[in-house]
């Protein structure tokens, strides 16, 4: 995923890369893998500058 254009990604290929939607792919990415070494993903948060940010929290974390 180094060095890549997002739009590039398969996923973003049939979604818009908004600041929403890439917390909520990097949530999915990410959280199968902290469960597996024992951790858990509460919430994905992306500052897109000092006053603007977007998260993604799961309605129900396991």
């Amino acid at each position: 995923m180094d060095h890549i254009l997002i739009n590039e990604l398969e996923e973003f290929k049939k979604i818009n890369p908004t600041s929403e939607n890439i917390a909520r792919w990097f949530y999915h990415y990410l959280k199968e893998s902290v469960h597996s070494a024992g951790g858990r993903v509460d919430k994905i948060v992306i500052h897109e500058g000092p006053e603007n940010l977007a998260f993604f929290e799961p309605t129900s974390v396991p």
